[in-house]
């Protein structure tokens, strides 16, 4: 679905991939790039005007 509103100020999208199940060889890998990279938390703040 693709609405396009100029109107709006916003843009929302999603991401989507496919990733490697558990008996899948490189899924040790991509656990430990999961880990290198880290995850995203709208409750974790940063920036030099945080906290």
């Amino acid at each position: 679905v693709r609405i396009i509103d100029d109107d709006v100020p916003l843009a929302q999208f999603a991401v989507a991939f496919s990733g490697a199940s558990w008996t899948d060889p490189d899924s040790v890998a991509l656990m430990v790039m999961q880990s290198m990279l880290g995850s995203w938390n709208k409750n974790a703040g940063g920036g030099k005007h945080v906290g």
